[in-house]
């Protein structure tokens, strides 16, 4: 099936899904309509993805791997990034390799799931050893250091991320500098990567954040 046919396929079969059950460390998200469960854990800083159609996480071949696929996507695209915190180094999941429709949904999920964590996580495989019975799809924070960042705007020169302080720093080109505190991780890579940095700044964080002059 080519790209764009199986990208129209899943757009159309989403169904409805909604948040059963919230806490810091773990969620699950519903749609009842094809049986299906997500659920979102968090152990020693590890975020960890799964799912189970009618009740049982060990078979997804039930006729409806579109509906499957396209569901857990749009799950993962709402939620994912909201339950992930600074905090956390690891994000995975895994499928039996005796499953191959569990391994062909997860193949296609891994781009999606790099996409929502952004450029401050790498992919790796993980667990590929012959005769291992399952693969592991796995997401590593990169390593925190202070990240400068020179920006094409008219009046943004840079931006400086802590991750420890959760703090920006703004300079602009008049000489000013502003620390904005409590932005995350998450928050910094989207204006940093926005095609308007000004633009960004007075939707996104004009209003919503705390914005000190530090000189």
């Amino acid at each position: 099936m080519k790209l764009q046919e199986l990208l129209t396929e899943t757009g159309d079969n989403t169904v409805p899904f909604h948040i059963a059950k919230s806490g810091p460390d773990e969620c699950r998200i519903d749609a009842p309509d094809i049986g299906l469960m997500t659920f979102l854990t968090r152990i020693g800083g590890q975020v960890f993805i799964d799912f189970s159609v009618g009740g049982r996480q060990d078979k997804t071949g039930s006729g409806n791997a579109f509906q499957i696929f396209a569901t857990v996507g749009a799950i993962l695209d709402k939620c994912l990034d909201r339950f992930i915190n600074d905090q956390d180094i690891m994000v995975t999941f895994g499928a039996d390799k005796l499953e191959p429709s569990r391994v062909k949904l997860y193949n296609r999920l891994a781009p999606r799931v790099t996409k929502i964590l952004g450029p401050s996580w790498r992919f790796t495989h993980g667990n590929e050893r012959p005769g291992f019975p399952v693969k592991n799809y796995m997401w590593i924070r990169r390593p925190e250091s202070l990240n400068e960042v020179a920006v094409a705007s008219t009046w943004i020169t840079n931006l400086v991320y802590t991750r420890k302080t959760k703090t920006l720093t703004m300079a602009l080109n008049n000489g000013r500098r502003y620390a904005i505190k409590g932005i995350s991780r998450q928050s910094f890579e989207r204006w940093k990567d926005s095609p308007s940095k000004g633009k960004y700044f007075h939707q996104h964080i004009r209003n919503t954040f705390n914005i000190d002059r530090i000189r």
